[in-house]
């Protein structure tokens, strides 16, 4: 009888020590996953720091890129808008029979077939697309970077090509009738070998007419890259103003 009680004895002892020893690895298994989960939640955070980090930089970088295309582009404008108004007023004076030839018009038959192009800065736009452009979290910001990036910008580039092929066709032209030269202020001069043969001459006419729409057309959507550009650049100003602060 009495060895009967030591077994039962014996036998609650060990159940007893079998429960202590799951209780200690149940508490061990669940030190190490919230050790884990802590783990995991400091590599996380440190690392929407650092895309943070780098996203600030180059949202900075962007803003930079942004104000110079603007100063670019509204240079552009403004010249676009002078060169205008001599297409304008030499196609007035090759239209009246009385008009006589005098220096101050050598700028305007210099700048019969000029343009100005604009290249923008695209280095911090391109080393955000090597980085991601997911890096941009604000949404409606990202598709406005890539928007005028890959739209505007790209369509300014084709711009430029036609710009560069009409100026070019009408260079045969000019190189007949006028000798050109470089004024003292930098600009393109040209002279004209006969100035009573170019009045009421249709061609010479016609060509500054469609160079000047071609100008205008081109100056309006100048215009609206310029808009793009400083809306954009807005946004991109705010959202730094709120990684700032966070």
């Amino acid at each position: 009888m009495i060895k009967f009680f030591r077994k039962i004895r014996y036998d609650l002892m060990e159940k007893n020590k079998t429960g202590k020893y799951l209780t200690y690895a149940i508490g061990e298994i669940v030190l190490v996953v919230i050790g884990i989960l802590i783990a995991l939640s400091i590599n996380n955070w440190s690392e929407a720091r650092i895309e943070s980090s780098v996203e600030l930089k180059l949202l900075k970088t962007l803003e930079l890129d942004l104000e110079e295309n603007m100063q670019r582009v509204n240079q552009m404008i403004s010249s676009d808008s002078i060169l205008l108004v001599q297409n304008k007023n030499l196609i007035q004076l090759l239209k009246e029979d009385h008009s006589s030839y005098h220096d101050s018009l050598r700028i305007y038959f210099g700048n019969i077939n000029t343009y100005f192009a604009f290249f923008p800065q695209v280095m911090a736009y391109e080393s955000l697309k090597s980085e991601g452009v997911n890096l941009i979290k604000n949404d409606s910001l990202r598709f406005s970077i890539i928007k005028l990036f890959d739209d505007d910008y790209e369509i300014n580039s084709h711009a430029t090509e036609i710009k560069k092929d009409m100026a070019m066709n009408i260079s045969p032209f000019l190189s007949k009738h006028f000798e050109m030269i470089i004024l003292d202020n930098g600009w393109q001069g040209g002279i004209p070998n006969d100035y009573e043969s170019l009045k009421g001459n249709k061609e010479l006419i016609n060509t500054i007419a469609q160079f000047s729409s071609l100008r205008s057309t081109f100056s309006s959507f100048s215009k609206r890259i310029y808009e793009n550009t400083k809306s954009t650049k807005e946004l991109i100003t705010d959202e730094i103003n709120k990684l700032e602060n966070k």
